[in-house]
């Protein structure tokens, strides 16, 4: 008899526990007795009390005497009570059990109970009980087997998934599962990883079998469960499993063994071994004895690879295709040709061939002996030998199986060779006939070649690039452009002085004629101007246009205008100061970038535009502007305009170079946009690009006559080659160059590695991030505390000066919209413009004199902030926020700490303004809320931001030398570049610039830049190694009532789980990141829902750098939300590494897609499925 637990019917205990064998037991299960104490006098009756809902005491439960259960039974001294249970009542909790989601324990059963012992005295009730039992179960030993295939290399078709097999188990008769006590199956395949190898389930196709995969955890074997969900019905049965690999594990697995032995026998070696729960020894059943575990032995099956190396190889030699049969040579004429470029302006190649480039496909995998191309030419009766050309080949992972590669021939001998025959002898010597031949050798056929073919040489006229360099900001726009040169030769390029000309002929007041660079200032303001009857060109410069008949304002002479430009919108750039007595236009646009950059399609103005509809030939009125054809027009304009037709600025075509001349356009962009914003600018260049048609003809055939740069990259890639970042990096060592281009509408961080040997400097962009603010928080900011601290420094002035607004306080007329209101505004925002371009001009000079870091210094007389409120012109209107009454004076008011008005002495012009003097104390403090808001964005662009910027770099332990440059025209105002200088000083990194660059120094540092990257043909170095981290992000999802707008689904991040990178070592690295979630009050919780996301790195455990970042993002999360092929994406730069385990993406309609992605954490402590078809505007 089975050895029970037995415990005084007196026992204090409050729970018990029990095991028991589901295959090795009857219709009753004993767990437990009670026994009578020996010192009982008299027989008593014990009643059980059953509190579980599902279990009836004497039904489901209780006393076990015979085949039957009571819920109450005698018993004497020294005597036992046996506790039992229903077999039936157990299975039902098994069942249960089974259903929850929660399957990696035992099926167990918690029971409460109280017992009742009546005696002649009187009742007696025992506290409450709980007994906690665990079942489990088992079975025989099955028989199984694996069954391989073969796999056909020259049969391989398109799939994610190769069947090399499958196991067959016979199910036992006795067979009794449940819960975890599955079979197991662990399967693996000799040198290929276990999380490229998989099983499915053949047979039965139901749901009585199903398979739960455990986490690799390392090691080489794939280990699976199977649940057999009705084990009883599947007795005697046998069940299939499907054994795949992945595709493209095979593959690598032939390429590396071909090349380690192209003689061995290509076979997978399939190895599996099966396991589960039976009796004690596997033979039979010990009533006595617990179930154990068991395994059988490995059982090994080879699986052949199979190729005859049949079929046809497919070539492309100089752009035309041929196919190749195996086993022969091959012949091939070639009607195109070879092109090769005359410029007979170039010293040092007169003549330049283009490369011969040869493309091969389908070439047998199995086949690893290296090709070579071998290129010969002749010339009359001389024949120049090109040095052999290797074929690297690669494994095709989609469409045409088998190997590929591609092999460029330079043909730089026979451009030596034609080139001095062109010095010596004149250009007659190119009329002669040169006729090209190759041959492509495999190394395992003796030197016999497979393919031969010949191509006659052909001439063309070199075609030279126009270097133009457009770096579109915030607040500034610049252009940079060179003579046109010929493609591949070195350029150089120079500012245009756009600021002088708009100056001279515009707006003299413009806001940035004071910047000024050698003597020109190079910068135009950022806004666009609408008003055709404001145009900068027919009304400001009509010199500038190609035709007369184009001036005017009317609809006839607006359409003659847009149709002549091929534009969609009458633009200007940048747009005009208003017409005198006029308040200023609504038909503008303050900032290109800022409607690029905020995900809308299209902007709504006041007023209402022009705008030319080519379908059906009319000039329109609208209030909608598509941004995406104006940014095109407005690139086309600056163009147009000031690199080919302003007179000292000009760069004639014809003046340079013969044609054909293409120009190469870079356009600036942001380094952190999303994929969303970033296709916004590709978009606008594509448009762009068609537009320059009109201006150099055949330029739409090549792909690169408009491309952006990445600001911060292009910085960084600048910043690298000045002398004083070389002296920070240590010789024959490597650092990390942190670049922080925090300008007026995004702040962009580029990390490039840097390593010197000698007086070389070896540059790489690791990674770049970036936020959607920028220096324009500050203004905003400044502008409501000037406006509050001019209300109260004015206070008291009312007999000498008289507001020209329409309201008593300053604060409250710039929320107006009234033209009055609009005006005070505008000269306000101007005014804290110049106030910060004066105080960083100052103290610019002030530290290069002195010698020392720029700072801005709060008890000094000389570095207020300097804002003009009026002037006073001799012969015209007085101009400004406030009128004088008299002459200018100022009445003695009580003296306000920071705040001093002053009334400027006449200048050269005779000139008078009024201004308020504040010092560093009054803005910082004593504004209340506005000040504090200021504090915080330089605090967040200034210290947090360099804080992220180092999380992203390599591990603390490896971290090279740091050296941290700020660029951008917000680094400029004091606060921030102190902060950074602090950063840097308490990281202990390199700061190598004591002073911020000047306005027109940072844009040529990304003009620079952008020229080092571009124009000389290397964008493949603004190649990013690493895009922002990815992560999986617990999303708190939260629906707001827009009252009659409608509902609006709003996320909020609460966890993060980085999938990143350490970017020194390349190592991947896992981050769990807990933010804390804003408070949502007033919003319906819709719970949580894990998302794929880029974010920024760094964000702390804690949730402050979230909150700190939340508010100057309008209460968005620094993240983008990846849905559809960016997922895919995702995956495809390494989240399998990562657990992540399918990716399934189910097409929705034209426009949308819904994409499942199921993937676990580091520990497979909870799986997490992902699922959305929507992406969220973050950047």
């Amino acid at each position: 008899m089975t050895t029970l637990p037995c415990y005084n019917l007196e026992t204090r205990l409050g729970s018990f526990a029990a095991t028991i064998a589901l295959d090795r037991s009857g219709e009753l299960i004993d767990l437990l007795a009670f026994e009578a104490p020996e010192d009982m006098v008299k027989a008593v009756t014990v009643s059980l009390v059953s509190h579980a809902p599902s279990l009836a005491s004497g039904i489901d439960i209780g006393w076990l005497q015979g085949n039957a259960l009571l819920d109450k039974a005698a018993v004497r001294a020294g005597e036992r009570l046996v506790l039992g249970l229903k077999r039936e009542a157990v299975m039902r909790a098994v069942a249960n059990h089974r259903a929850q989601a929660d399957v990696d324990s035992d099926a167990s059963l918690e029971i409460a109970f109280s017992t009742i012992v009546e005696t002649a005295g009187g009742t007696r009730a025992s506290p409450r009980r709980l007994l906690k039992i665990a079942a489990l179960a088992g079975a025989s030993q099955p028989e199984w087997r694996i069954e391989p295939v073969e796999i056909d290399l020259d049969s391989l078709q398109a799939g994610k998934q190769l069947a090399i097999g499958q196991i067959a188990i016979d199910i036992p008769r006795d067979i009794v599962l449940e819960g975890r006590r599955g079979l197991t199956i662990e399967a693996s395949c000799f040198g290929i990883k276990a999380q490229h190898l998989s099983l499915g389930v053949a047979a039965p196709m139901d749901h009585s079998v199903s398979l739960r995969r455990f986490p690799d955890a390392g090691t080489s074997t794939s280990r699976h469960l199977i649940w057999l969900a009705d084990a009883p019905a599947l007795a005697g049965q046998e069940v299939r499993l499907d054994v795949t690999l992945t595709r493209d594990a095979v593959l690598d697995f032939v390429d590396e063994t071909s090349q380690a032995n192209p003689r061995a026998p290509l076979q997978v070696r399939l190895t599996a071994k099966l396991g589960g729960w039976v009796g004690q020894d596997g033979a039979g059943h010990d009533p006595d004895g617990p179930a154990k575990p068991w395994s059988s032995a490995l059982e090994s099956r080879s699986v052949p690879i199979l190729s005859q190396n049949r079929g046809e190889v497919a070539l492309t030699i100089a752009g035309q295709h041929f196919t190749c049969p195996l086993g022969g040579t091959a012949q091939f004429e070639i009607t195109g040709g070879l092109n090769a470029e005359v410029d007979p302006d170039d010293e040092t190649s007169i003549v330049r061939c283009d490369g011969l480039v040869i493309d091969l496909r389908r070439w047998p995998l199995t086949r690893t002996a290296p090709l070579t191309v071998e290129v010969s030419s002749r010339m009359g009766e001389s024949e120049i030998a090109e040095p052999p050309t290797p074929f690297p080949l690669e494994i095709v992972r989609e469409g045409d199986f088998g190997r590929r590669g591609r092999a460029v021939v330079p043909m730089q001998n026979l451009t030596t060779t034609l080139s001095r025959a062109v010095r010596t002898s004149g250009a007659n010597v190119l009329r002669g006939e040169i006729t090209i031949s190759l041959a492509i050798k495999a190394g395992d056929e003796g030197g016999r070649a497979f393919a031969q073919a010949s191509l006659p040489l052909r001439y063309s006229r070199r075609v030279h690039r126009l270097p133009i360099c457009i770096d579109l900001g915030a607040s500034a726009t610049s252009i940079w452009s060179g003579a046109p040169r010929a493609a591949g030769r070195a350029t150089e390029i120079k500012p245009l002085a756009l600021g002088t000309w708009l100056s001279a002929h515009v707006d003299p007041r413009h806001g940035e004629a004071a910047l000024q660079d050698a003597g020109a200032a190079p910068l135009i303001p950022s806004h666009v101007g609408l008003d055709s009857s404001n145009n900068l060109r027919a009304d400001h410069a009509p010199h500038s246009l190609p035709d007369l008949a184009l001036i005017g304002s009317d609809r006839a002479s607006v359409a003659r205008r847009l149709k002549a430009f091929a534009r969609r919108y009458d633009v200007s750039a940048p747009a005009p100061p208003p017409q005198s007595g006029l308040p200023e236009s609504g038909r503008r646009i303050d900032s290109l970038k800022h409607a690029l950059t905020s995900g809308a399609v299209s902007l709504t103005l006041n007023e209402q535009v022009h705008r030319y509809d080519a379908a059906t030939d009319r000039v329109v009125a609208t209030n909608t502007v598509e941004i995406a054809p104006l940014v095109a027009d407005v690139l086309d304009e600056l163009v147009d305009l000031y690199v080919l037709r302003l007179g000292e600025d000009r760069l004639r075509v014809e003046d340079h170079a013969p044609p054909p001349v293409v120009p190469r356009i870079l356009v600036s962009c942001p380094s952190g946009i999303g994929d969303e914003i970033a296709s916004r600018y590709r978009a606008a260049l594509e448009l762009f690009a068609q537009r320059l048609e009109r201006l150099f003809p055949g330029a739409t055939s090549f792909p690169d006559a408009a491309v952006t740069v990445p600001e911060a990259v292009a910085a960084a890639r600048y910043v690298a080659s000045l002398p004083e970042v070389r002296a920070a990096v240590p010789d024959q060592s490597e650092a990390l160059l942190v670049t922080l281009d925090i300008g007026g509408g995004t702040s962009d961080v580029a990390l490039a590695s840097l390593r010197r040997d000698g007086d070389r400097l070896n540059h790489q962009t690791l990674a770049t991030f970036g936020l959607p603010v920028g220096g324009d928080l500050i203004d905003e900011a400044l502008t409501g505390i000037a406006a509050t601290l001019v209300d109260r420094a004015m206070d008291g002035q009312d007999a000498h000066w008289q507001p020209a607004f329409a309201e008593a306080s300053l604060a409250r007329a710039i929320q107006r919209e009234d033209a009055a209101a609009l005006a005070a505004r505008s000269w306000l925002r101007n005014a804290v413009k110049q106030a910060k371009a004066g105080l960083a001009t100052r103290l610019s000079e002030k530290a290069q004199g002195s010698g020392t870091r720029y700072r801005w210094d709060a008890d000094a007389a000389d570095e207020t902030f300097d804002i003009v409120l009026a002037e006073l012109k001799p012969d015209a209107d007085p101009t400004g926020l406030y009128v004088a009454q008299n002459e200018p004076a100022l009445a003695d008011t009580t003296r306000r700490p920071g705040l001093q008005l002053a009334v400027d002495g006449p200048d050269k012009a005779g000139t008078r303004r009024l201004v308020l003097k504040l010092s560093r104390g009054a803005l910082e403090k004593g504004a209340g809320e506005g000040s504090q808001h200021l504090a915080e964005i330089g605090a967040v662009l200034g210290g947090l931001l360099p804080r992220l910027a180092r999380a992203a770099g390599p591990n603390p332990v490896k971290r090279p030398t740091v050296i941290m440059v700020p660029t951008g025209r917000a680094a400029l105002w004091p606060p921030i570049f102190e902060a950074i200088a602090a950063e840097a000083d308490a990281s202990r990194a390199a700061f190598p610039f004591q002073r911020p660059f000047s306005p027109a120094a940072m844009k040529k540092a990304v003009i620079a830049g952008a020229a080092i990257l571009g124009i000389e043909g290397d964008m493949a170095g603004s190649a990013v190694q690493h895009k922002n981290p990815l992560g999986i992000a617990a999303m708190a999802v939260q629906m707001r009532d827009l009252g009659a707008t409608g509902l609006r689904t709003e996320f909020a991040a609460e966890r993060i789980h980085y999938l990143g990178y350490d970017i020194g070592s390349g190592a991947r690295v896992h981050a769990e990141h807990d933010e804390a979630a804003p408070s949502l009050g007033g919003r319906a919780n819709l719970g949580r829902r894990f998302q794929f996301v880029r974010t920024i790195p760094g964000l702390d455990p804690q949730g402050k750098s979230l909150a700190r970042l939340r508010p100057l993002l309008d209460g968005q999360d620094p993240m983008v939300l990846l849905e559809g092929d960016s997922i895919v994406e995702a995956h495809r730069e390494g989240l399998d590494g990562f657990g992540v385990c399918e990716i399934i993406s189910e097409v929705l309609s034209p426009t949308s897609r819904k994409v499942t992605v199921v993937a676990a954490n580091e520990g497979w402590e909870a799986c997490w499925r992902i699922e959305h078809d929507r992406v969220s505007r973050i950047y």
